[in-house]
């Protein structure tokens, strides 16, 4: 009876237990099932990973070394060199520094250009082709006048509205060098109204036998820097509104010439009265190295431009279209506001990108930051020191006798970046379905 009795109660026991043994078996099976789960996806996320880095990173790293190869062989068959000059400053920039504060900034760098050009003779070496400045250090504004408004309606006389063009000019003939000017161009549509502020880059061949006066507008501007959205719709005197000097912006691009006839500068019109002595040095300049004369062309752009990339690669396209060749990329910046902080190396990033993508050099001029010049790789070849005022000379050489090849970003845009924005939202959705399982297990 005592055994039948311990039969009975173990077999109770069994029964009892028997529903958790079975729950505790579908647990470890889900659990399992579960471990597989996160395994796949983690596996899956490994594979995308190691499938974008084939097919995108490693292709790219080879076609770079194949193109770098190819174009200094490219280079160095037939070469055609040229000189610019990339003036530096130091100055910080105040939004109320005043005209005092700005004629001591356009100083600095007139004395800058000055200075180079006295060390080259001194040393016997030819003038540069171009001597580039920063963006807005020119305290001496374009003015222009739009529709019926004449100078007149505004109390002014012919010779006041081009007093802008002599002084230029003027400091052009001085120096016997074409200049790339950053300042301010004021247009009068209305008799009576502010005028509308643009930000230019102004090219200034010596004397007009060498060219004409040639001016871009910057066309992609920054916000609430140099406008502020819907800004016509606020009050005068709203503080959003006095936030920055408002600006309007550029439509065109503008392909500037280098070398050959703008270089010429006062000594070529004297050599060719005769007057061989004045000639010598600077003729043998605008001949460019190898002793023929020759002209490229480079297109600029201001400031934080550089960052925009399809800007860059449209103002090339529409060059082309008209019937320019640029060769070179060159860049206005006043990096003045940033205060020697890491923003100024930030912004140097951004060219070597553009000299890349375009395969072409970049001259930058920059106040309160970097002036260099960087080669079509991306290579800087030179540049300023951090915090000081210097003229930043170099070269740069380019075969002429071949049409500047489309590269892969001028050609398709940024179809590139596509697949890595795919990527990018796969693997998210994957840790979003990892993260959401987590959350339901743990329920």
């Amino acid at each position: 009876m005592f055994l039948g009795a311990a039969v009975l109660t173990l077999c109770g026991l069994c029964a009892s237990f028997a529903p958790f043994a079975v729950k505790s078996n579908r647990k470890e099976r889900e659990d399992n099932a579960k471990y597989a789960k996160e395994k796949h996806l983690t596996k899956t996320s490994i594979q995308i990973l190691v499938i974008l880095f084939l097919v995108l990173v490693i292709p790219t790293m080879g076609i770079n070394q194949w193109v770098k190869k190819s174009y200094v062989h490219y280079f160095d068959e037939d070469k055609t060199t040229f000189s610019i000059v990339a003036l530096q400053g130091n100055r910080q920039v105040y939004i109320d520094g005043g005209q005092e504060e700005a004629d001591k900034t356009f100083a600095l760098f007139v004395h800058l250009a000055y200075q180079e050009i006295h060390d080259r003779k001194q040393a016997g070496v030819p003038l540069p082709d171009l001597i580039v400045f920063p963006e807005t250090v020119c305290p001496i504004s374009v003015l222009a006048f739009e529709g019926t408004v004449t100078p007149a309606d505004r109390g002014w006389t012919e010779e006041q509205v081009t007093h802008w063009e002599r002084e230029f000019r003027q400091f052009a003939q001085h120096i016997e060098t074409p200049v790339l000017l950053g300042l301010s161009t004021l247009i009068f549509n209305d008799p009576t109204d502010d005028p509308i502020r643009l930000n230019s880059a102004l090219f200034v061949p010596p004397s007009e036998h060498n060219g004409e006066m040639l001016r871009y507008d910057k066309m992609h501007l920054v916000l609430m820097g140099e406008y502020v959205p819907f800004a016509e719709y606020l009050p005068k005197n709203f503080i959003l509104r006095t936030l920055c000097h408002e600006a309007r912006h550029g439509t065109m691009p503008l392909a500037i010439p280098i070398g050959g006839k703008a270089a010429g500068g006062r000594r070529q019109a004297a050599a060719e009265e005769g007057e061989q002595a004045a000639g010598g040095r600077r003729q043998a300049a605008a001949e460019g190295m190898d002793g023929r004369r020759q002209q490229i062309e480079a297109s600029v752009n201001i400031c934080f431009e550089s960052s925009v990339a399809h800007l860059i690669r449209q103002q090339i396209l529409t060059l082309r279209k008209e019937g320019h060749d640029p060769r070179i990329l060159i860049n206005l910046s006043n990096d003045g506001w940033f205060r020697n902080s890491h923003a100024i190396e930030q912004h140097l990033a951004t060219h070597v990108f553009r000299a890349v993508e375009n395969r072409m050099y970049y001259v930058t001029a920059t106040n309160g930051g970097f002036s260099a010049i960087i080669n079509p790789f991306g290579e800087i070849q030179q540049i300023g020191q951090r915090g000081a005022a210097e003229a930043v000379s170099g070269t740069v050489s380019v075969n002429l006798n071949v049409p500047h090849a489309q590269t892969i970003y001028q050609k398709y845009g940024d179809w590139y970046a596509l697949p890595f924005a795919i990527g990018v939202l796969v693997l998210t959705g994957i840790g979003w379905r990892e993260r959401r399982s987590k959350a339901k297990a743990a329920i």
